[in-house]
């Protein structure tokens, strides 16, 4: 019997080669860069040293997560973390509204174009687009500032004001990511039957009616779990965008777990702390996506797994 199987699941492999084939580096990505690192968490609850490698360096337990919770620093970065990660996750429905109102465009030529465009800024690598939004905002030319002079305003140093960072992070965040986002949705909209749209039309609806009885009720589900993922992504928000946008004057708003994980561990070449303050960031990250698939399983029978 057992031999059997074996002889089939062979037969099967023998005959998706091709597939297999085609499978393999993105097998070899999940190995190399996923499955590996995961051994890379114990040096959190080591005293790590390059020299001496994970097999060889002393065993100290919690003490970096002491360290990292007794921090003077701790609570503001968790508490600019979640300030991000929550306007990051509030923003959300932004896409769903972009591809709502791309739906209803009339002319397919226009509406490619809106896409394509949408799109482009997610190719643009993240350091030239902070790059681009430090010119617009820049007091010495910058076109933002340009446009505020000619109505009377004196020009302002947008990046060096704490009250601004979180509203040029959150637009950055979309400017960036709209057309990308908005994919799935669009995606789902066009799962839904052309007949429900027919016979609402036949009951009278007009174009907003149908929308939002139609629509929005056909692409629910795949609001909900991009919800739930967006939840679970909450406080892992990077490091990049607040690093890149960031001065001296934003940092008490704009240091977040990534930034602190990346100045521990890159600069002060302190692994092990650096990865304790991973561990917990992933670890919080898993709670959160069970909690909220947890409440949305029991709410709207909507869940991940």
């Amino acid at each position: 019997m057992k031999s059997s199987y074996a002889v089939r699941k062979w037969r099967h492999l023998v005959k998706d080669r091709h597939l297999m084939i085609i499978f393999l580096p993105c097998l070899i990505y999940l190995i190399v860069f996923r499955i590996i690192p995961i051994l890379w968490n114990v040096t959190a609850f080591q005293d790590y040293k390059i020299t001496k490698g994970i097999l060889k360096s002393k065993l100290i337990y919690f003490e970096h997560f002491i360290t990292f919770f007794h921090s003077p620093d701790f609570v503001v970065i968790l508490k600019n973390t979640l300030v991000l990660g929550v306007l990051s996750v509030l923003t959300y429905p932004v896409a769903i509204i972009f591809a709502l109102l791309l739906n209803e465009l009339r002319s397919s030529t226009f509406k490619k174009g809106v896409q394509t465009i949408s799109y482009l800024p997610f190719f643009i690598s993240i350091v030239v687009l902070s790059g681009i939004t430090w010119s617009f905002l820049s007091p010495d030319g910058g076109i933002v500032n340009q446009l505020l002079s000619f109505i009377g305003i004196e020009p302002q140093y947008f990046m060096a004001k704490s009250e601004w960072f979180a509203p040029i992070y959150i637009f950055t965040l979309n400017w960036q990511h709209l057309g990308y986002n908005s994919i799935v949705f669009i995606a789902a909209i066009a799962g839904i039957s052309p007949e429900l749209f027919d016979a609402a039309e036949m009951d009278g609806c007009n174009r907003f009616q149908k929308m939002i009885h139609v629509t929005l009720p056909g692409i629910a589900v795949t609001i909900a779990v991009m919800l739930i993922i967006s939840a679970g992504n909450l406080i892992m928000i990077g490091f990049e965008r607040a690093l890149l946008l960031q001065t001296p004057a934003t940092y008490g708003v704009s240091d977040v777990i990534g930034t602190y994980v990346y100045r521990v561990g890159i600069q002060q070449l302190n692994y092990g702390l650096a990865s304790a303050v991973g561990l917990f960031e992933s670890v919080v990250s898993l709670v959160l996506l069970m909690t909220v698939n947890y409440i949305s399983n029991k709410v709207s029978k909507v869940s991940i797994w």
